[in-house]
């Protein structure tokens, strides 16, 4: 017997013929005995309406839909367009950062709040190594001297602009970063009013950099707030 196409149905022209299923790549089959009844399942691939098995495949895959009312986790997403329309608060966890990239900028609407990292930093004296990549606020307790604050990791795009804050609580005698490095560079800073801080004694000051790329260099803006 012969089978071709995709027939609603299939008929044997005899007692004498023989139609035999067997597995293949990604089909298996249930048999049951109960009921002479076959089930072909397909254990992979995608397609359909909906897809509720697991994808497991080291190939590219395109998909023109993915819904999944549970947990998605993937290691990459590729899409011109990603949207969420399922009930409640959508959450994207990751295990580090996670990099929101595009070569025109990102517009966030309707943001409700914005929660930034702050590194606590005691004692500072030197040259200390602050890690833009931990998060963008420095918070500077009880400073032993003057230093020299050293911005690492740094983003070197073009045309775009980086802004880190120091929030210094200030002893009896108050230290600033009188020196400012970006990845181990000296840079000139360009200081509000033309005049660089200097602290004040028992009291929290706050530094705010506007490190500006642009043209292969930096052009540094230093801004500085005393709070009571």
């Amino acid at each position: 017997m012969t089978v071709s196409g995709d027939p609603d149905s299939i008929i044997a022209s005899g007692n004498s013929d023989t139609l035999n299923f067997a597995p293949g790549a990604n089909v298996t089959l249930d048999v049951d005995n109960t009921t002479n009844t076959i089930t072909i399942n397909s254990s992979g691939g995608g397609g359909g309406s909906t897809y509720d098995q697991n994808l497991n495949t080291t190939d590219d895959v395109t998909f023109d839909d993915i819904t999944a009312t549970g947990v998605l986790t993937v290691d990459s997403i590729n899409a011109a367009n990603i949207q969420n329309t399922g009930i409640g608060n959508p959450t994207f966890t990751s295990a580090s950062t996670i990099d929101f990239i595009a070569p025109d900028g990102i517009r966030l609407e309707n943001v409700l709040k914005t929660n930034e990292v702050i590194t606590n930093e005691t004692g500072v004296t030197g040259t200390v190594n602050h890690n833009y990549s931990g998060g963008p606020i420095f918070n500077i307790l009880s400073p032993a001297a003057n230093w020299t604050a050293n911005i690492t990791n740094v983003p070197a795009t073009e045309n775009r602009a980086t802004n880190i804050a120091f929030i210094i609580t200030q002893g009896t005698t108050p230290y600033v970063p009188n020196v400012v490095q970006i990845d181990g560079v000296t840079q000139t800073v360009k200081w509000i009013d033309n005049v660089a801080p200097t602290g004040n004694a028992n009291k929290t000051d706050v530094i705010t950099l506007s490190m500006i790329r642009s043209g292969g260099s930096w052009n540094v803006l230093g801004s500085y707030v005393n709070y009571g």
